[in-house]
């Protein structure tokens, strides 16, 4: 069985061996496109994205006849969800892809990603911060239990072309932490970042502190040592970045 994710950022691939309790993948590719990065200025998905999110996909579902692929889940998130042209878009891929993507609400993608987490770590005890291009997704877990979750419109690609640069952004996340209330209630527990942003902050500070093994599943940091580096990040801009080598270039400007 295979799943497409269509994220704001990102399109990937994934084909399993089955469905299992932990399934096992046989094929993993991912793309760039970028669909949502000029959606905070114009409502619309970014036409250099669409085209290669259509080239991409059409060269996914190619893939998946050679792979003789019998189940097909495709998933669409933040930027087709709430982009104007978002329902055009989903007609385009069926028509030309013949792929029928499914359009995921803010809520139910927020619960799939902790169930998704949970897969991997059933005690989670918690906040999940599921970061992608358009959107965070957090979800608190109580020891493997699903508590209250939010969908906020905080992805890096809205947020980098907001008028009044670092401040005014800074301010719209401030403003939208401080509406959850439940947050509270997990002050000084664990947080599970997923999300490829998040990956590369982890692949940054293994390099920063030299650890010796480049495998992000299950990373661990302290939270005091990820803001000292967050912090040397933002003071130093896109150039603090350019010197870890590990991180996408790609991923630099977000």
């Amino acid at each position: 069985m295979a799943v497409i994710d269509i994220g704001s950022n990102s399109l990937r691939l994934v084909v399993y061996e089955r469905l299992a309790r932990m399934p096992v993948p046989l094929f993993n590719e991912k793309v760039l496109c970028g669909l949502g990065r000029d959606l905070s200025r114009t409502e619309l998905l970014s036409p250099p994205g669409i085209g290669l999110a259509l080239d991409t996909l059409s060269r996914f579902a190619r893939l998946l006849q050679g792979m003789h692929i019998g189940e097909v889940h495709v998933l669409a998130t933040a930027a087709v969800r709430d982009a104007a042209d978002g329902a055009a878009f989903v007609q385009d891929v069926i028509r030309r892809c013949d792929l029928r993507p499914v359009v995921v609400s803010g809520e139910e993608e927020a619960r799939l990603s902790a169930m998704g987490l949970l897969c991997g770590v059933p005690d989670a005890d918690g906040v999940m911060g599921d970061l992608g291009g358009g959107s965070l997704e957090l979800v608190g877990l109580d020891n493997g239990t699903i508590g209250p979750q939010n969908t906020l419109p905080l992805g890096p690609l809205r947020l980098m072309d907001r008028k009044g640069g670092r401040k005014t952004v800074c301010a719209l996340v401030d403003e939208a932490l401080d509406d959850l209330g439940w947050l509270s209630g997990y002050a000084g527990r664990r947080f599970y970042a997923i999300g490829g942003a998040w990956r590369s902050l982890a692949k940054a500070h293994m390099e920063s502190v030299k650890h010796p093994l480049h495998i992000v599943q299950e990373y661990t940091v302290a939270g005091a040592e990820m803001a000292d580096l967050l912090a040397a990040i933002a003071g130093g801009g896109k150039r603090s970045l350019d010197r870890f080598v590990t991180v996408s270039k790609r991923r630099l400007d977000i």
